[in-house]
């Protein structure tokens, strides 16, 4: 079975979905090793053409040759620039069956191309706004391909599973959380002190505060520095993930990576703050840390939310947001909190009085739908079926799946 996994953006350019995508096939290979993956995607970081092996994964970058400037007739020209490199790359591919991940001129075009030459398609929703309905500028007055026939969709929340029923593309939309590693995270308690030696200067005493996210605005970090100053001295705050170290949105994520460290300096919470801008290991970071806090805006899912709360680790979150409205709004795991510094102290400090670790009882029937061993199979099941289906053949997901209504 040969996959062209096409991503708007693919690593080493870091993102979550590409990260996940990755993964994911790199363990189907185990299940088969028939299975043959290749990867067409662009960039924002790294936005040079390119073609290079990723871990064993062939990768062709493209890019427009008509640089993006602001006017709609330069926009206009550079995205059908950029279609015409997507559709040359797409046409010389051999590929079965065609996996879109993300938003953007090169996904969209690849939806248009799986179904002109009725190529099997799965489209992947990972944004807060995605919508398995894609078009290049201007082109929808003209055609608006169908994704009833020999589609299949995933939506990571509940939200944009919704979306794709107001869209009538009900049968074939599968709404399925990230997957979770459950042989790395899962609660450790008798770890915590170690890890906590290894990785910061705080002790036992201390209550570790944590997010594990790439800074940039989206993430909302900053947040989080107006809520220390307000704790009592004994909490601490431990911020990891990656910085954007190139591209157009560097000078952004930059500019706010520095308003992180100038607000830590003048409120004085140097010693109570620990940043560490680079990938880590989030099993690790979570099992040392006592409340993980999640105030991201326009958050597509969030996996550091489920990898929290399968460690036993509570989870505060954005209440504003859909994605993490479905998976804590009424449940004993974690708690919505509206966006307001006050009362995110007062949840805070109520979790850690209450020295709430969550048991493996009540994450057990999470950890049974985020496990990656049961979504993988899945997929599987999902990608043979798909990669058989007939050009008017529609997918009945739940059928496929043997899933409960």
């Amino acid at each position: 079975m040969r996959i062209l996994l096409v991503a708007s953006k693919y690593l080493p350019e870091y993102t979550g979905a590409s990260f996940r995508i990755d993964s994911m096939y790199r363990r189907l290979y185990v299940l088969d090793n028939m299975i043959e993956v290749e990867v067409l995607c662009g960039g924002i970081e790294h936005r040079e053409r390119d073609s290079y092996v990723q871990d064993g994964f062939c990768v062709n970058r493209i890019k427009s040759r008509v640089n993006a400037q602001k006017g709609i007739v330069y926009n206009f020209i550079s995205s059908y620039s950029e279609a015409f490199e997507a559709w040359r790359a797409l046409r010389n591919s051999q590929a079965d069956m065609i996996h879109v991940v993300g938003t953007s001129n090169l996904t969209a075009t690849a939806i248009y191309y799986a179904r002109l030459k009725q190529i099997p398609l799965l489209i992947e929703l990972v944004t807060t706004g995605a919508s398995p309905v894609q078009s290049l500028p201007g082109l929808h007055y003209l055609w608006k391909p169908s994704l009833q026939k020999q589609t299949a969709i995933i939506a990571i929340s509940k939200h944009l599973e919704e979306r794709c029923k107001s869209l009538n593309l009900i049968e074939n939309s599968w709404y399925r959380p990230n997957p979770v590693d459950l042989n790395r995270f899962s609660p450790e308690p008798q770890a915590k002190t170690v890890l906590r030696e290894k990785h910061t200067p705080f002790n036992d005493s201390d209550i570790v505060l944590l997010m594990v996210a790439k800074f940039m605005p989206q993430k909302n970090q900053i947040f989080l520095i107006d809520v220390l100053a307000v704790l009592p001295d004994r909490f601490k705050l431990v911020l990891a993930g990656p910085l954007v170290k190139s591209g157009p949105l560097s000078i952004r994520d930059r500019e706010y990576y520095k308003n992180i460290q100038d607000k830590i300096k003048y409120l004085d919470l140097t010693d109570r703050v620990i940043i560490v801008c680079n990938f880590v290991d989030t099993a690790e970071y979570l099992k040392m840390s006592d409340i993980y806090l999640m105030p991201n805006k326009q958050e597509g899912l969030g996996t550091p939310l489920l990898e929290s709360l399968a460690c036993g680790i509570p989870v505060i979150a954005n209440s504003n947001e859909p994605a993490f409205q479905d998976l804590l709004r009424g449940s004993s795991l974690g708690l919505l909190v509206d966006m307001v510094v006050e009362q995110w102290v007062q949840k805070i400090i109520k979790i850690s009085d209450s020295n709430n670790i969550i048991t493996d009882l009540k994450t057990k029937h999470l950890r049974g739908e985020v496990s990656s061993k049961i979504i993988d199979q899945h997929y599987w099941n999902l990608l043979k079926v798909l990669n058989n289906a007939q050009v008017a053949q529609s997918i009945n997901i739940k059928q496929v799946l043997k899933l409960s209504e």
